[in-house]
């Protein structure tokens, strides 16, 4: 006959590994039928009173078994984020108390704090998380597997209905996704606020953002207008060509260097000069070379 202990591996052995969030709902409720077959759910709860020291010692030790069991049906990088919690070594770093501190929870009730602990962290769901669920429902598809892809579709429906999904969070999380990139900094503190949002709260929010950057845009434009005024009006005082400011190409009265027609014929004379310049004063070098020699 196999003993008690055979048969809570045996038990544990079914539950699928915990992956995160997107499986929690059906690993929770598969732990909680494991405990119900072992009878053992009350590890749940905590440590209870003892009337003999025997009692506290198989209580222990079944607790020990369990929380090994449960962290055992978990993906790795889970098991390796919550390990500690089944260690009780000098090295632990939630063992190391002192003798008038009281000891650790996971050291009084190792199933009940591990069970908590990764309730917390993976039971739990914010509005994105929600809407992304949501939206893997609503765009799943299904492959050559089709009994597989039913029963996904009914594991997803039992999470978003664990989780209310209603219209009110889908209409939130269709507004939050539908902001343009610059809303970006107002949807973040959203996604990561503790209490849901409403729509009337996530509306009047939108609105009063936007209104803000229109007021800033519009002063940008605002500020951008009189600073070309300005620069309109100190081009205006700036005295025109006379005969006390003439051209100093052709010494007209009429206009200035910049739009004087004899400016190309200015520039062509002084390109052969100044090419004259530089073939004498290479030539120059060229003889001062030879008569080193």
């Amino acid at each position: 006959m196999a003993s008690r202990w055979e048969k809570i591996a045996r038990v544990f052995s079914s539950v699928p590994k915990l992956q995160g969030k997107e499986n929690w709902v059906e690993w929770d409720m598969r732990i909680k039928v494991a405990l119900g077959i072992v009878g053992l759910r009350s590890l749940l709860v905590g440590r209870p009173a003892f009337t003999t020291e025997v009692a506290r010692k198989n209580w222990e030790e079944q607790d020990v078994q369990v929380a090994n069991s449960i962290i055992d049906c978990t993906d790795f990088s889970i098991l390796s984020a919550y390990f500690y919690l089944l260690d009780d070594s000098p090295s632990s770093p939630s063992a190391t108390n002192k003798d008038d501190e009281p000891a650790p929870p996971h050291l009084i009730a190792r199933t009940k704090t591990l069970y908590e602990e990764l309730r917390k962290a993976y039971g739990s769901s914010n509005a994105q998380y929600t809407f992304a669920l949501g939206r893997r429902f609503i765009d799943s598809r299904s492959g050559d597997d089709v009994n597989a892809w039913v029963n996904e579709i009914k594991a997803q429906y039992r999470e978003l209905k664990s989780l209310n999904f209603d219209l009110d969070s889908l209409c939130v999380n269709v507004l939050l996704n539908g902001l343009p990139e610059r809303f970006q900094a107002f949807v973040d503190t959203v996604w990561t606020a503790t209490d849901s949002p409403t729509i009337d709260s996530v509306c009047d929010s939108i609105l009063r953002i936007n209104a803000g950057q229109q007021t800033r845009d519009s002063n940008g434009i605002a500020l951008a207008a009189r600073v070309k005024r300005v620069h309109l009006a100190n081009d205006r005082s700036r005295p025109g060509p006379s005969a006390a400011n003439p051209c100093r190409i052709c010494n007209s009265s009429k206009h200035w260097a910049n739009d004087c027609p004899h400016r190309n014929e200015e520039d062509n004379e002084s390109k052969p000069a100044a090419a004259a310049t530089v073939a004498l004063v290479t030539q120059d070098d060229f003889d001062s070379e030879d008569s080193a020699f």
